[in-house]
């Protein structure tokens, strides 16, 4: 139902078509050891209305010292601490503002 009311009206729509994952081991010019990169690859199409628009694809790189994790439990790792990390976050600025007392502030510059 949502998707048809998506493509009636003409609206850009992006759809996730596919992941890959790949790995390969990287040794920074002054590193003493060599670090796991993960890349996850998506295909994403964009879409108006019935036309297809383009395919893009969007690279994510994961940068780890575990080897014995799997590509994509690296992926799914470091997805869930940046929601643990976003999610705490956006918990202490609301908490902030809720406490925060306004004190008038002084204006400066022009005044319109």
């Amino acid at each position: 139902m949502k998707q048809a009311i998506v493509t009636e009206r003409g609206y850009l729509n992006k759809r996730l078509e596919a992941e890959d994952t790949a790995e390969f081991l990287h040794k920074p010019a002054k590193a003493k050891r060599e670090y796991r990169v993960v890349v996850l690859r998506k295909m994403i199409t964009e879409e108006r209305g019935q036309l297809s628009l383009s395919t893009d694809f969007k690279y994510f790189f994961y940068v780890t010292n575990d080897l014995e994790m799997t590509q994509a439990e690296v992926v799914t790792e470091s997805n869930c601490v940046a929601s643990r990390k976003t999610s705490s976050a956006s918990s202490r600025r609301a908490y902030e503002r809720s406490t925060h007392r306004s004190t008038p502030s002084t204006q400066t510059g022009r005044t319109w």
